[in-house]
C-alpha cells in the first residue's frame, strides 16, 4: 500500500495529484470500515444492519428488512462469503414475499455464486433450499423439485440431518402443492421421523403442525387429527418466538376444521381450537407479535359466531381488525373486515353492515389479483366461487333486503343499481379467476351500460341467492330516477339447489334427440324467469333480450325456454352479455367488411371429422370478402400472420373447439395441433389495440362441458379476453351439416338480405331469424333444440 502511495504522489499533473489524494482517502475509509464494521452513514455495523433485517423479516416487515439488507450489501465491500450468502438469501426471502420474483432470482443467483465457491455444505444447501421455495412460490415445480432434490441429496451425503429434514418439508409442501397427497404424506413422514431422531423440538414441531393441516386439504381426516394432536403436545416445550405464534394458529385452524367433520368430536376439536387461540394471544403479547395476535383474535371470533355468541364475536373480530389495520395486513384486513359485516348482517344492522362489507370489497382489490394466482390457491382445490364468491352475495341480499324495506321509488332504484355494481364487480373476478389475468380491462373508458344503448331491449341478470331466484331487469327509459334506465326486481322463492338441477337436467335433455323431455323443465324455467317479467317487455314493446346468467344458466340456451306453445327465441331476439357493459357498442356496415375464413375437417383427439368445413367455408365466402385457410394451410403461424397483416372485420374458424372449467385445458383444434386462449389473445388483441378490433369471432364447433358452469366462462371471456365486439359460438358439439346451414342462414340474413331500404339488422336479429327458420320450416329433420339451440352471440348484438 505504502509503494501504491509514493507512485502516486510522483504524478506530475496537479489534476491526478487531486485524484490520487481522493483515492487514498477513499481507500482509507474503506480499509477502516472493513476492519470496524461500521457504517459511516448510518452509524450502524453491518452486524447491526443483518440482526436488524432479520428481526423486520421475523416480523413480516418485508420492506424495511429488504433495506437494511441492501445497506449491508451495498455499505459493506469486504465481507466474508458466509456472510454475503446469509444477507443475499434472507433478502431473497424478503423480495419473494413482497412479490418481487425477479430481484428474489438474482439475488440467489448471487448467493449460488459464493456458495459453489465455498467448502461450506451448509451455506450451498441453504441457497438450495431458498431456490426451491422461490420457485415453488412461483409456480415452477418442475424447477423447484430440481433444487430440492438435489439439496436433499447432497444433505444426506453430507449426512446434515437438520438440512435433511428442511428439504424434505419443502418437498412435502411441493408435492401437497401439485395434488400428489401420497407422496407429500411420504416426505412428512420421513421428516417426522428424522426429527424424532434427533430430538429436535422445532422441526418437528413444524413438521407435525404442516403435516396435519397437508393432510387436511387433502381430505386424510384421521391422519390430520393424529399429527395434529402430536403437534400440539410439541408446543409448550417450543420457546417462545413469532414462530411459534404462526405454528399454534394453524394448530388451531387445523382443530377448527376437523371440528366439522368429526360431529361426534366436535366441542372438544372447536375447545382446543379456542384454547390455541388464547394462548397465542398470550404469546403474541410477550413477543410483540400482533400478526399472531390479529389471527388469533380473529379465528376466536370466528368460533363464537359459529357458536352464536354475536356480541362477543363482534367485540374480538374488531379487535382483530384494528390490529390488521395497524400493522397494514391487507389479506387479515379483508378477512376480519367480512367477518364483522356478517354479524353486523346477523344482527339486522343492515346499513353498517353494507358499509363494512364495502369496505372488504375495497381490500380485496388490493389483494384478489395476488389470491387468484397463487400456487396455494390454484392447487389445492381452490374454487373462487366458493372461496370468495360468499362476500357478493352476502351484500347483494343486504342491499335486497334494504330495497324491500324502502318505500322511496328513487332509493329503491339506488339499492338495485348497486346490486348491479356488486354483480358486475363478482363477474369480473371471477374472468379474472378462470384466466389468471386482468383480462377485462381493454379500453374500459369507451364501455357504455347495456341497457342503456338502444330501446326495445331488456336486460336480464338472473342471480339465484341460496333460498331465492332472483331477476333484475333494466331498460333504457329517460324518466327513470337513476343513470336514464329504470330496473325492476322479481323473485321467486326456490332454492338454489332445486334450480341447480332442473338447469342441469334441462341442458341434458336438450342433447338428446329426438323426443321432447328437455319440454316439461323448460317451461318452468320460463314460468319462473319470463312469465313474471312479461309485463315489462309489453310495456317498453321489447323485441330483444340480453341475458347476463350467472352460475348453472352460464351452461343452458335461454333460447329454448318454452311458454307451453313456442320457444322463446321465435318471440324475442336474444344475446348473451359476460357483463353490464359493452365496449363502444355500434352497428357494422357489413358491405364494406372483410372476413377470415379458418377450419380444419382433421379428426381431433376424441372428436369426429368435420365432413362439411368445405361447405360451410363456402357458404360464408358466398357473402363476404374473404381469406381462407382450410385444413393444413390452418395452422398456429399461419393464422397469426395473416391477422397480423390484414384488417378483417369477422374470423370465422370451422373446427372442434372445447372450454374448459380450466382455461389453459380450453382450445381450438388447428390443423398442427390446438390454438389456446392465449394464443388466440395473441393474436387478435393487436387489432383491438390498434382501434379496429374484431367485430365477430364465429367458432362454429365449439362445445362447453356440461354440468360446468366455469367452462361457459371460457367461452364467455373469449370476447373480452381476445378484444372482439362479439362472439358467435356454441354449447355443445353440433351436427355439422346442421351447423353448415345455420351458419349460412345466418350471414345471409345479416348480410346479403337485411331489411327493407338496405338497413342493417342486428346480429341478434339474424340468429333470431336463423333459429326461427329450423324451427318453423324444417320442424322434422332441424326443428329440435338440439340442432339450433346450442348457438349463442356474446357480447356486442347489433
Amino acid at each position: 500500500m505504502e509503494e501504491y502511495f509514493r507512485d502516486v504522489y510522483k504524478m506530475k499533473s496537479i489534476h491526478c495529484h487531486r485524484l490520487a489524494i481522493f483515492v487514498q482517502l477513499i481507500m482509507l475509509i474503506l480499509l477502516l470500515q472493513a476492519k470496524l464494521g461500521v457504517s459511516f452513514d448510518s452509524g450502524l455495523s453491518n452486524d447491526d444492519l443483518i440482526v436488524l433485517g432479520n428481526s423486520e423479516l421475523s416480523a413480516g416487515n418485508y420492506e424495511t428488512a429488504a433495506r437494511h439488507f441492501e445497506d449491508a450489501l451495498e455499505t459493506y465491500l469486504f465481507l466474508e462469503p458466509e456472510l454475503q450468502i446469509e444477507i443475499l438469501t434472507n433478502l431473497a426471502k424478503a423480495y419473494q414475499f413482497l412479490g418481487y420474483f425477479e430481484l428474489s432470482s438474482k439475488s440467489l443467483g448471487k448467493a449460488l455464486f459464493y456458495a459453489e465457491n465455498s467448502n461450506d455444505i451448509g451455506q450451498f444447501l441453504k441457497v438450495y433450499s431458498s431456490l426451491g421455495q422461490l420457485h415453488t412460490y412461483m409456480g415452477n415445480y418442475d424447477e423447484a423439485e430440481k433444487y430440492l432434490q438435489k439439496g436433499l441429496s447432497t444433505a444426506a451425503a453430507s449426512e446434515i440431518v437438520q438440512a435433511i429434514i428442511v428439504n424434505l418439508l419443502n418437498l412435502a409442501e411441493l408435492q401437497a402443492i401439485k395434488g400428489k397427497a401420497e407422496e407429500s404424506f411420504s416426505y412428512y413422514k420421513q421428516a417426522i421421523l428424522h426429527s424424532r431422531k434427533i430430538d429436535d423440538i422445532n422441526l418437528l414441531s413444524l413438521a407435525l403442525t404442516n403435516a396435519a393441516s397437508s393432510a387436511y386439504s387433502n381430505e386424510k381426516f384421521d391422519q390430520a387429527q393424529k399429527w395434529n394432536y402430536q403437534a400440539l403436545a410439541m408446543l409448550p416445550q417450543v420457546k417462545d418466538t413469532r414462530k411459534k405464534g404462526h405454528l399454534m394458529i394453524t394448530v388451531g385452524t387445523t382443530f377448527q376444521k376437523l371440528s366439522t367433520v368429526f360431529q361426534e368430536k366436535r366441542d372438544e376439536l372447536t375447545y382446543n381450537a379456542y384454547s390455541v387461540y388464547k394462548n397465542a394471544v398470550k404469546i403474541a403479547d410477550r413477543v410483540s407479535d400482533t400478526y399472531s395476535k390479529s389471527y388469533a383474535f380473529g379465528y376466536m371470533g370466528e368460533l363464537l359466531e359459529k357458536a352464536g355468541q354475536l356480541d362477543e364475536a363482534l367485540k374480538l373480530s374488531r379487535k382483530a381488525l384494528q390490529l390488521a389495520q395497524t400493522e397494514q395486513l391487507p389479506d387479515a384486513v379483508f378477512r376480519w373486515q367480512w367477518q364483522v359485516a356478517r354479524i353486523l348482517k346477523e344482527f339486522g344492522n343492515l346499513g353498517d353492515a353494507i358499509r363494512v362489507y364495502r369496505g372488504a370489497l375495497s381490500t380485496l382489490k388490493t389483494i384478489r389479483h395476488d389470491l387468484i394466482i397463487s400456487h396455494e390457491n390454484r392447487n389445492l382445490k381452490w374454487n373462487f366461487r366458493e372461496a370468495i364468491g360468499p362476500i357478493y352475495f352476502e351484500l347483494i341480499d343486504c342491499l335486497i333486503e334494504q330495497y324491500k324495506f324502502s318505500d322511496d321509488n328513487k332509493m329503491q332504484q339506488v339499492y338495485l343499481h348497486h346490486v348491479q355494481e356488486i354483480v358486475e364487480q363478482f363477474q369480473e373476478a371471477e374472468l379474472e379467476d378462470y384466466f389468471l389475468d386482468d383480462c377485462q380491462n381493454i379500453a374500459k373508458q369507451n364501455q357504455r351500460r347495456v341497457d342503456s344503448i338502444i330501446d326495445e331491449t331488456a336486460v336480464i341478470q338472473i342471480i339465484p341467492l341460496r333460498e331465492q331466484l332472483n331477476i333484475l331487469v333494466s331498460v333504457k327509459d329517460q324518466n327513470a330516477p337513476v343513470e336514464g334506465t329504470m330496473i325492476y326486481l322479481f323473485f321467486k322463492d326456490v332454492k338454489s339447489k332445486e334450480v341447480n338441477n332442473v338447469v342441469r337436467t334441462f341442458r341434458q335433455y336438450l342433447e338428446i334427440r329426438p323426443g321432447n323431455k328437455h319440454l316439461e323443465n323448460a317451461q318452468k324455467l320460463y314460468k319462473w324467469i319470463i312469465d313474471p317479467i312479461k309485463p315489462i317487455l309489453l310495456q317498453y314493446r321489447i323485441k330483444t333480450l340480453i341475458f347476463i346468467p350467472d352460475l348453472e344458466f352460464r351452461t343452458i340456451p335461454m333460447a329454448a325456454l318454452h311458454d307451453g306453445k313456442q320457444y322463446l327465441i321465435q318471440n324475442f331476439a336474444i344475446a348473451i352479455s359476460p357483463g353490464l357493459h359493452l365496449l363502444d357498442p355500434h352497428t357494422v356496415n357489413w358491405k364494406k367488411a372483410r372476413c377470415l375464413v379458418t377450419g380444419s375437417d382433421r379428426k381431433g383427439s376424441g372428436t369426429t371429422s368435420l365432413k362439411f368445413v368445405a361447405e360451410e367455408i363456402a357458404n360464408v365466402r358466398k357473402y363476404i370478402r374473404s381469406e381462407t385457410l382450410l385444413n393444413d394451410a390452418f395452422t398456429l403461424s399461419g393464422f397469426s400472420k395473416i391477422i397480423a397483416k390484414n384488417q378483417f372485420k369477422i374470423i370465422h374458424i370451422a373446427s372442434h373447439g372445447k372450454f374448459s372449467g380450466i382455461a389453459e385445458e380450453s382450445y381450438i383444434q388447428t390443423y398442427d395441433g390446438k390454438l389456446s386462449l392465449n394464443d388466440l389473445e395473441r393474436a387478435i388483441k393487436p387489432s383491438a389495440y390498434r382501434g379496429i378490433p374484431i367485430e365477430l369471432l364465429v367458432l362454429s364447433a365449439c362445445e362447453t362441458a356440461a354440468g360446468n358452469d366455469r367452462s361457459a366462462l371460457g367461452l364467455a371471456g373469449v370476447a373480452i379476453k381476445s378484444g372482439a365486439r362479439s362472439v358467435f359460438g356454441t354449447l355443445w358439439n353440433v351436427d355439422d351439416k346442421s351447423t353448415s346451414l345455420l351458419i349460412d342462414r345466418f350471414y345471409k340474413k345479416l348480410i346479403k338480405f337485411p331489411r327493407a331500404h338496405d338497413q342493417t339488422i342486428s346480429k341478434a336479429q339474424a340468429l333470431q331469424s336463423a333459429q326461427k327458420y329450423f324451427i318453423e320450416q324444417d320442424q322434422y329433420r332441424y326443428g329440435h333444440p338440439c340442432f339450433w339451440a346450442p348457438f349463442q352471440l356474446i357480447g356486442n348484438w347489433l
